[in-house]
């Protein structure tokens, strides 16, 4: 082997005139508790142990879950359970529903669990749309089973934005279809642009597939 360089090694320690040759004294390591972690990051901890103990066992997972406060942390955990709840059943990630308390966390979990299930099955997804006798609720559902299905299968979700009644949803809808198949197919999507029944919706579509030919 080669020689080491002069200098490459370091040169001993030589106590200083202070320290009279003695070596400092060593602290003994702090057996004391350690800080917690960051709020956010405790709670992120809690959602991954929630979502894996639903699909082990989802009943008891559910039932200590009800028990948490009925506050803003228990909202994000359950939405984080929608997912693992629909690869087990469907009906299970709808039980979920009444753990939450905010109006537009429960329109997000109705969007969520729909375009998950229609993915899945999209005629189970489509008989629980129809089976709810709330108008509103049912509008939800079938934005969401739209946007599930608009990547995927634009075909389907084209089928199905004609059945919707004529309002602020549909419109939603109509464009949410015309981006996503204008993305893979913009000559199919044109096509069934011009088909729409004349009016704001149709010209919107048509406006928005043109600008991502």
């Amino acid at each position: 082997l080669p020689p080491v360089p002069p200098g490459a090694v370091r040169p001993p320690h030589t106590p200083g005139r202070g320290s009279q040759g003695k070596t400092p004294p060593r602290h003994p390591p702090s057996t004391g508790p350690r800080p917690l972690p960051p709020p956010r990051t405790r709670q992120q901890a809690v959602n991954n142990v929630a979502q894996q103990w639903a699909r082990e066992d989802f009943k008891a997972a559910l039932d200590w879950i009800r028990k948490l406060p009925a506050d803003r942390d228990r909202s994000e955990l359950v939405q984080g359970l929608v997912y693992p709840a629909i690869e087990q059943n469907p009906a299970n990630a709808v039980a979920l529903l009444d753990l939450v308390s905010s109006a537009n966390d429960q329109d997000n979990m109705l969007r969520n669990i729909a375009s998950n299930w229609a993915n899945r099955d999209l005629e189970a997804a489509r008989k629980w749309a129809d089976s709810q006798t709330d108008v509103a609720v049912r509008r939800v559902v079938y934005e969401g089973i739209v946007s599930g299905l608009a990547n995927e299968n634009p075909q389907a979700a084209a089928k199905l934005v004609q059945k919707m009644p004529p309002s602020d949803a549909q419109r939603s809808a109509v464009q949410n279809v015309a981006s996503s198949w204008a993305r893979n197919d913009p000559v199919a999507a044109a096509n069934w642009a011009r088909q729409l029944p004349a009016g704001e919706s149709r010209t919107d579509a048509i406006r928005n597939i043109a600008s991502q030919w």
